[in-house]
């Protein structure tokens, strides 16, 4: 199989994916060959793997890496004028000046580029526990009134449809 896999800033594998074809991922430089117990094997102990040499290796097995994209590419948004996503790529980190390459920060609802930073119309914080108390009350006083006009329903019906 074909296993990809990136290299973070301490040398170590940060990122991997596996195939049986050859679908390539950009996000991911590095390209080598395993078995399925060598991938086993690699995916168990893959913070312990670094490249060295042109070989991918954990001191004990060794891979060599069949091939390495010469450019780092990076996830970079395409927006429209108004700010909003278009298409998401990965790109060569030097090619990325018609593109966004800041991530998105968590919590942002319907992301927009305002030029200088992500922004949202609405920025949904979660719910304190007080307020889904108060909701998990209202739908039980809710479902009590639907249960009591549900059986005064069945009695109805039951009872000849009120004639």
């Amino acid at each position: 199989m074909y296993v990809q896999f990136s290299v973070g800033d301490d040398g170590y594998v940060d990122g991997l994916s596996a195939a049986h074809n050859l679908a390539l991922d950009p996000s991911l430089p590095y390209l080598t060959e395993m078995t399925q117990d060598e991938f086993d094997y690699f995916f168990n102990r893959s913070h312990l793997f670094y490249v060295d040499n042109g070989v991918l290796t954990d001191d004990q097995k060794e891979f060599v890496i069949k091939a390495q994209q010469a450019k780092k590419h990076v996830k970079a948004y395409l927006v429209d004028p108004c700010g909003h996503i278009v298409d998401i790529q990965h790109v060569p980190e030097d090619e990325t000046d018609r593109y966004i390459i800041e991530p998105i920060p968590e919590g942002v609802v319907n992301p927009r580029w305002d030029g200088e930073k992500w922004v949202s119309g609405e920025v949904v914080d979660p719910p304190t526990v007080e307020e889904l108390q108060q909701e998990n009350e209202r739908l039980k006083k809710e479902n009590e009134v639907n249960a009591m006009a549900v059986m005064e329903l069945a009695e109805i019906m039951l009872n000849g449809g009120g004639k």
